[in-house]
């Protein structure tokens, strides 16, 4: 969760622990960026990172709020230890080993426990380090630091010469950094380290990898693009991952239509052409395709026989004037008030566009800023690729570290932020203005990726704010057995709960019903908007009256429920329970032919609203229904500011 810097403070004067975790959750993106513009290394970013926290955790008493603020603060500690790296870096050949611990200590210990590795530790293994010391030294260390005096002020309490009790306070510091840093202050360092720096493999527009048997190929080489039917095609990106050929290929035609007739056939001849993409010698089949303005996406499966090279060439034919030449297409023309439909033959006359591809595996990293701005939140994080600036747009591209959130749970929409309160991503410039993104959508095949685009900036360092993490999920929750309404306008109380695996949900604390006769008018409430539709046959409208239920910071917004419609006795199930739906639950129920499948359901209002339309067989409305969950929808709660560089 996100932590506000009052809160931070509090945190540390209770529990120097539970601070540092909070500090650390906040502020590790931010500082390993300030540390990185330094130093190139690293293990030596990861090191300033931590002893600026440390520096900070030990002296927390001397941050005046009324003097700066903490972000600025901790960037000032984090930029001052990167310089002193620096500096020592230049100064010779190999840098210092982390474990000796006896670099940069300052004549008046303000860097206390500050060594490189600093990091979290609990009181009782301090209070341990503390007690193996001197008893005089011990007493020293703990009027110095636990209640703040200075070296002269301990020198009139306990009678000794002032500069002994200098000496004895800078010796005392050593000895406990050699005691604590074998294994208890590198906690904090380790922590860091766990989700900023880590084994990957990355390709933008397909993301992360974090598995050595599951590489990444992208597209290194490409043939010319190919003209053919009044378009020219032209391969935009091929990639490899998981099983699975993405190919995004763009399409420019020669000219825009000049009526009807002429888009209709333009749509129906590139459509032609990508959906007749074979790869050479490879065995594929289609699993999905996406096309947007002048690009195509497909996806295709593909499993090889043997382990792949680390670059290998495909043969790429957009063979459509063999498969679709007799096709035809269909239009229509308005003759009146009457509308007349047309068809004509499609008549390809190539050739096929042919395409080589190069893809090559994507090195190994462990460094996460290497790609672009990290932000941590939660047990994951997420990674703000550099944008890339032309004429027209400036684009960052958004990826989600989801690991921390169950292996993969849940993803980033393409909806980054809920328009419904029409709070948007914005960059701010070093002087103050601010861009809202004027476009946001999921990039290459959907894949990991939300790719914002702003207007056409000047190269620099911006801010950028987003209010909330928009996220989708694939779970799928328990089921209920719900009684139903019988007469028109009545409703029945129920005290339901359907949950996610993650604990987020739905209760349902009652369900109304109207009845509408063929030709009637069915007015509902779908978000601020009213929506008219016409019953064309008998129809019931269930309204679900629903109480959100959301799991820390990941609000609950909404999701798909699935329906089924029962008539007679309550179902196998107890009315009202709870149960888990698994596939042979599901051929049971079929098994008994006695329900009827959900007809539609939207979101509305303060609720859902089931449609069902009467069956044949059926005899007045049905006694109960089934329901369950699936895809939830959340807001993660918490507002991010990420620096970002445009080129």
């Amino acid at each position: 969760m996100a932590y506000t810097d009052q809160e931070i403070q509090e945190l540390i004067k209770q529990d120097k622990n539970k601070g540092a975790a909070a500090l650390l959750e906040t502020y590790t993106g931010l500082l390993w960026s300030v540390c990185a513009r330094r130093l190139q290394n690293p293990e030596d970013i990861r090191e300033c990172v931590n002893d600026a926290f440390s520096e900070f955790c030990l002296h927390a008493d001397r941050y005046d709020e009324a003097k700066s603020s903490l972000r600025n603060y901790l960037c000032l500690i984090a930029d001052r230890k990167a310089l002193n790296r620096y500096r020592d870096n230049c100064r010779r050949e190999r840098a210092e080993s982390a474990a000796s611990g006896e670099q940069a200590w300052k004549e008046d210990g303000q860097e206390a426990f500050g060594g490189p590795g600093d990091g979290e530790y609990t009181r009782e293994e301090l209070e341990a380090a503390i007690e193996a010391l001197d008893p005089v030294d011990s007493q020293i260390i703990r009027m110095k630091y636990y209640q703040g005096l200075s070296y002269q002020e301990i020198a009139e309490k306990l009678a000794l010469n002032y500069e002994t009790v200098k000496k004895r306070g800078q010796r005392s510091l050593k000895k406990l950094w050699k005691i604590l840093v074998i294994g208890l202050i590198m906690l904090l360092l380790a922590a860091c380290a766990v989700i900023v720096s880590r084994y990957f493999q990355f390709a933008e527009g397909v993301g992360f990898s974090w598995s050595e048997e599951n590489p990444i190929y992208r597209m290194t080489e490409v043939s010319d693009p190919c003209w053919a039917d009044g378009f020219t095609f032209s391969v935009d990106n091929v990639a490899y991952r998981d099983g699975h050929m993405y190919f995004s290929i763009d399409y420019k035609p020669d000219k825009e239509p000049e009526n009807e007739e002429e888009r209709t056939r333009q749509n129906a001849v590139y459509q032609a052409y990508i959906n007749a993409l074979e790869v050479k010698d490879l065995p594929l089949e289609l699993c999905e395709t996406k096309h947007n303005y002048e690009n195509m996406q497909l996806i295709k499966t593909w499993q090889p026989e043997e382990e792949l090279p680390e670059s290998f060439t495909i043969e790429i034919e957009l063979a459509a004037v063999e498969r679709y030449s007799d096709d035809t297409f269909t239009y229509s023309t308005w003759e009146g008030e009457e509308e007349v439909m047309h068809t004509k033959p499609l008549n390809l006359q190539g050739p096929n566009p042919k395409f080589t591809v190069t893809l090559s595996r994507v090195s190994v990293q462990e460094d996460i800023s290497a790609v672009g701005a990290f932000h941590p939140f939660g047990d994951t994080g997420f990674v703000v690729c550099p944008g890339i600036r032309n004429e027209e747009e400036t684009k960052f591209s958004l990826y989600l570290l989801n690991e921390g959130l169950d292996a993969g749970k849940y993803g980033l929409s393409p909806y980054l932020v809920d328009r419904g309160d029409r709070k948007m991503v914005t960059l701010t410039g070093a002087d103050g203005t601010v861009w809202e993104a004027n476009w946001i959508d999921c990039g290459f095949w959907g894949l990991d990726e939300v790719v914002l685009t702003f207007p056409p900036l000047e190269p620099g360092e911006y801010t950028m704010t987003i209010p909330y993490l928009r996220m989708e999920s694939s779970q799928i929750s328990g089921g209920a057995y719900i009684p139903l309404p019988k007469e028109k306008g009545g409703t029945v109380a129920c005290d339901e709960t359907l949950l996610f695996p993650d604990g987020s949900g739905y209760h349902l604390t009652g369900v109304h019903m109207e009845y509408y006769e063929t030709g009637d008018e069915i007015v509902y409430e779908d978000g601020e908007d009213w929506v008219v539709n016409y019953a064309l046959e008998p129809t019931f409208v269930y309204e679900l009256m629903l109480e959100p239920i959301s799991a820390g910071n990941l609000l609950f917004q909404d999701s798909y429920i699935d329906s089924r419609y029962f008539y007679g006795n309550q179902p196998r199930e107890e009315a009202g329970a709870s149960f888990e739906l698994d596939q042979e639950t599901w051929l049971e129920l079929y098994r008994d032919g006695n329900w009827i499948e959900g007809g539609s359901a939207h979101m509305g209002g303060a609720g859902v609203f089931l449609i069902l339309r009467q069956p044949e067989e059926a005899d007045g409305a049905p006694d109960w229904v089934e329901v369950r969950l699936k895809d939830p929808w959340y807001n993660y709660n918490q507002n991010f500011q990420v620096k970002v560089i445009i080129e």
